[in-house]
């Protein structure tokens, strides 16, 4: 089961641990999907990688839209999809 996420602020509640999925990126195609929420900061979101590495989800400079199963960051300048994530329900 899935949930949207509908402001920054709701995004930045969500718990450490929380388990997202990557749906689409501006890079294309993805080898690893799943990531989990690692730590919260002010700028970004880190994430845990299937794998163990770590990526890093930057907020500044993107607006938020929700979508039915989570929510897309979309760049601020020229309306470019940056990700589009899926976030699963707790």
């Amino acid at each position: 089961m899935y949930r949207s996420i509908k402001t920054k602020a709701e995004l930045k509640r969500l718990p450490e641990g929380t388990e997202l999925t990557l749906v689409n990126n501006l890079l294309g195609k993805v080898s690893t999907p799943r990531r989990t929420i690692k730590q919260i900061r002010s700028q970004d979101i880190i994430l845990t990688l299937e794998d163990g590495r770590e990526s890093f989800m930057y907020l500044e400079g993107c607006t938020l839209q929700p979508t039915d199963d989570g929510f897309k960051l979309i760049d601020r300048l020229n309306g470019v999809l940056c990700a589009e994530y899926k976030v699963k329900a707790n």
